[in-house]
């Protein structure tokens, strides 16, 4: 991926890194975090060649730069002797801590548009249309009466396994998909899913209901 995709992430990475920092600060004292934040800062720089190159029409070019960021930190808590379950849980601590931040009418405006059908058949068509090699596929799941989700997307391609495979960190694929339902769940919409792409499966089976909208979770 080319710097110029980079540059409109970089504050959304910065308070990804102060997160963390943060919160590792209270595990291992401020001097480790700011060792572990700061290496994983300078591997995110030397592997921004590695990221697929996401369209910068695709919704969730973002996700993929920072997990790439992320990646950078569970290299450095592997390395100190956490396991890929304990990593993962931290994240998603993290990542929830992190949105819950956020304004309500954000959250509000936030929960509405990922559960639109008009939204979620869109971004499924343009999907379509992009590069299959470095983008996510997407096809739109409509309920039918007999359903209790709202909306559905079932992603056959996903560059986030590409990434990881990029980085010799095939392995943390499957514990990454876990951020997804922190993130859901922060925007208020519950997420059940029965496959991924990462364990083996022939898609990530989405299924997105809408549930009570809760502050300060953690």
């Amino acid at each position: 991926m080319e710097q110029s995709k980079i540059k409109p992430i970089e504050p959304q990475i910065e308070g990804i890194k102060a997160a963390f920092f943060a919160e590792l600060s209270t595990l291992c004292g401020s001097a480790k975090a700011q060792e572990i934040t700061e290496m994983a800062w300078k591997q995110f720089q030397t592997n921004i060649p590695l990221i697929p190159d996401v369209s910068e029409k695709s919704p969730w070019i973002k996700n993929i730069i920072v997990i790439c960021f992320e990646i950078g930190i569970w290299r450095q808590l592997e390395a100190e002797g956490m396991s890929l379950y304990e990593i993962s849980a931290l994240t998603c601590k993290i990542l929830t801590m992190a949105l819950s931040k956020l304004p309500p009418k954000v959250i509000e405006n936030s929960q509405n548009m990922m559960l639109s059908g008009t939204y979620v058949g869109r971004i499924a068509d343009d999907s379509e249309k992009l590069d299959s090699s470095c983008n996510w596929k997407i096809k739109a799941i409509y309920p039918t009466e007999s359903d209790t989700f709202d909306i559905g997307m079932d992603i056959l391609l996903c560059p986030v396994i590409a990434l990881c495979n990029n980085l010799g960190v095939a392995r943390y694929a499957p514990y990454l998909c876990q951020n997804d339902y922190a993130t859901h769940s922060a925007f208020g919409i519950r997420l059940i899913r029965t496959r991924t792409l990462a364990e083996g499966g022939d898609r990530c089976d989405f299924r997105l209901s809408k549930e009570p909208i809760t502050t300060n979770k953690i």
